[in-house]
């Protein structure tokens, strides 16, 4: 045999050997690019109300911070369950989590509410009027035990006026911390 015939014969056998290996790779390659199997992914939208700027983590890696009233969206949330979590901005204090299971691609949205609790007990003898900042909350009987939820931090005036639309006791509560305040009217 010749040698030109020679090399032809060892030029088409790795030509052969080349297109086999690759036409191997490419078969055993699971990476699919159809739609069913892409990550699912989801948004989800913050929106802070608690009264105080917060910053928010997501399974336990901060995200960003949020001032009070302003709304973030982390992008592209993997599918699974994740944990996001509030806390008062540069500190360990928390003040709200969630927990979602991110599924089918659908956008998520949590706010931040406040966490804290004022708890009126009225023991001045008759029914009252519970006023906060000049607005009324609701009337209160006597010897009854009321809250009022998810009061932002801040300085609030609380007024309880009888039946005959004079104060009848007031004081100022400033919420600071995530915890319940206490109020007890009496004579």
């Amino acid at each position: 045999m010749s040698k030109l015939i020679k090399l032809k014969i060892l030029h088409n056998a790795t030509i052969l050997t080349v297109t086999g290996i690759f036409l191997l790779l490419v078969m055993s390659c699971n990476n699919s690019t159809t739609p069913e199997d892409e990550a699912v992914e989801a948004n989800v939208t913050v929106t802070n109300e608690c009264g105080v700027a917060v910053d928010v983590s997501m399974d336990a890696i901060f995200q960003f911070s949020l001032d009070n009233g302003a709304s973030t969206t982390i992008e592209r949330v993997l599918q699974g369950t994740h944990t996001f979590e509030a806390h008062i901005v540069g500190t360990d204090t928390l003040i709200s989590s969630e927990t979602y299971d991110i599924e089918d691609g659908f956008d998520y949205y949590w706010t931040v509410d406040p966490p804290s609790t004022i708890t009126i007990t009225n023991a001045y003898g008759e029914d009252l009027a519970i006023y906060v900042n000049g607005n009324y909350q609701g009337d209160i009987g006597d010897t009854q035990t009321q809250s009022i939820t998810e009061v932002p931090f801040g300085t609030y005036n609380l007024e309880a006026v009888n039946s005959n639309s004079v104060i009848v006791a007031s004081v100022i509560i400033t919420v600071s911390e995530v915890k319940e305040y206490f109020w007890t009217i009496s004579q």
